[in-house]
């Protein structure tokens, strides 16, 4: 009887060693940021679904792309952009998938070029939420990511879970270069299909605010994504660990920078339902 009560008391001692061993152990980082919806000054509703999401629309003012051409420096501009998509969370973060169609872009420095972007001047991007990054292996072990900033990662291709690497091999977008009927664009700068490749850091702000963290937990039915050259540092929630990635454009030469401003905003589920609010969360 002694003996079955110290087996029974050794096997107590173990269990509650074991669940204190796992009630010590931190907890797994689970990626993000991820985006919520609510009405206008209500209740969060709780993650935006891929089955359910919202649908965004927005304007921007000038868009340019600097690169460096047979040996010139080469900006090609667009007075103004025009941006309609849907915005959603999958297993690891908020992504977005959007269409921006750039109006009547130009060499504003050679107006006797005509500029193609792809074959309407539409590109079609995915956006992916990510933290930033500050280069040290240290910040990718990190259990909680609320102190860090967030930033918007856009990739020509969907970032596919496990992914340790940003995707590589298909362009933003192909530029023609031409000359306008009738008149003589320089023979340097004459392009046929040539690529915009890489991947492009944006920052987004809760409209007109523009804080350094982009605040988690601040709602609104706008965002400013702001990308100031498209080079950055950010790490991305893979499903099994954060991978540290730096960010950057080519075209023509190998450095290129996009720079320009956009305002999105909700508009409701085919613009049929009120515009939700959003903002975006660790979890």
């Amino acid at each position: 009887m002694s003996m079955l009560k110290l087996r029974s008391g050794l096997l107590g001692l173990l269990a509650m060693l074991a669940l204190g061993a796992f009630s010590a152990a931190p907890a797994f980082a689970v990626g993000g940021p991820f985006c919520h919806h609510r009405e206008v000054g209500g209740e969060d509703e709780g993650k935006i679904t891929e089955a359910h999401p919202e649908e965004v629309a927005g304007h921007g003012g000038v868009q340019r792309l600097e690169g460096t051409v047979g040996g010139m420096g080469l900006t090609i501009e667009s007075e103004q952009a025009q941006v309609k998509g849907i915005i959603y969370n999958n297993a690891d973060q908020c992504q977005a998938k959007v269409a921006i169609t750039y109006s009547e872009p130009k060499i504003a420095a050679l107006p006797t070029c005509e500029v193609k972007i792809n074959s309407n001047n539409v590109v079609k991007l995915y956006g992916h939420q990510a933290w930033k990054w500050n280069g040290t292996t240290k910040q990718l072990e990190e259990k909680k990511q609320e102190l860090q900033h967030r930033d918007w990662i856009f990739l020509p291709v969907e970032l596919q879970q496990g992914a340790k690497e940003l995707p590589t091999g298909t362009p933003f977008a192909t530029i023609t270069i031409t000359s306008k009927a009738g008149q003589k664009c320089p023979s340097t700068v004459i392009l046929t299909q040539a690529k915009v490749n890489g991947s492009a850091t944006v920052a987004g702000y809760a409209l007109q605010r523009g804080k350094e963290n982009q605040n988690l937990g601040e709602w609104d039915e706008a965002e400013e994504l702001r990308s100031t050259g498209g080079e950055g540092e950010q790490h991305f929630w893979n499903g099994s660990q954060f991978i540290g990635v730096k960010t950057g454009l080519t075209f023509g030469a190998p450095a290129a920078k996009y720079i320009g401003a956009f305002e999105i905003n909700t508009i409701g589920k085919q613009e049929k339902t009120p515009p939700q609010e959003i903002a975006y969360f660790e979890e």
